[in-house]
């Protein structure tokens, strides 16, 4: 692996590990989210058919959440272990570029969906 600064590293943990702590407080809100559509009283069709989309919509960020925090926390087990920046494909070293300020940024965000 190409020898990636201390300081560089621990940036990109500290910005991973922020973002694990959004996605863990997002999860969290959605699961209560999901709570309170859970009504006991009858419901119209109308309702019912409201209801659905709702919890399916909260079903999709849910799962979204999930696969960004397993993503996080094995990209923090990458650092954690001294592989961070070596392709987990081919076992190459990822270019430098791709770890830039702004590269990293994009990839937080797109990993997180607010692309």
């Amino acid at each position: 692996m190409n020898t990636m600064e201390k300081a560089q590293i621990k940036q990109y943990r500290w910005k991973l590990e922020s973002r694990r702590e959004d996605a863990v407080r997002l999860l969290g809100r959605l699961a209560s989210e999901t709570r309170a559509l859970e009504v006991d009283s009858p419901q119209d069709s109308g309702d019912q058919s409201i209801g659905s989309v709702a919890k399916e919509s909260l079903f999709q960020q849910t799962s979204q959440r999930r696969r960004l925090v397993r993503m996080i926390e094995a990209a923090l087990r990458r650092i954690a272990e001294g592989t961070f920046g070596i392709c987990v494909a081919c076992g190459d070293d990822i270019p430098r570029k791709r770890f830039g300020g702004l590269a990293m940024d994009r990839l937080l965000s797109a990993l997180s969906g607010n692309s």
